[in-house]
């Protein structure tokens, strides 16, 4: 298709799975089209991903610090655990009192 110049506009996309060459203003403004839409459905997904990231993000640190509050409400019995662990297995029995007296 002539331009008013008289020539005929050509363009070519290069890609590493082949090449598209094209001829003509209403292929060319085709394809501008169809990227624009695609930047478009592209930039509206990265909108989304972001939403969703930082509500995941809100709802793993509440998560977490709740977990750290329950490990909180255990720290008596982790010390009391340690202390058996330090003492032979045939007085464990024996000396429980006195790693809980310690473990306050």
């Amino acid at each position: 298709m002539p331009d008013e110049n008289g020539e005929t506009s050509k363009a070519g996309i290069t890609t590493p799975l082949g090449s598209l060459s094209f001829s003509g203003k209403r292929m060319a403004e085709f394809i501008s089209v169809i990227l624009l839409c695609l930047f478009g459905v592209m930039t509206y997904a990265f909108w989304e991903h972001n939403k969703d990231t930082s509500v995941i993000g809100k709802e793993l640190a509440g998560a977490i610090k709740e977990l750290a509050a329950s490990n909180l409400l255990t720290v008596k019995e982790q010390r009391v655990m340690n202390c058996l662990l330090t003492i032979d297995q045939k007085d464990r029995q024996n000396q429980l009192s006195n790693c809980e007296r310690i473990a306050k």
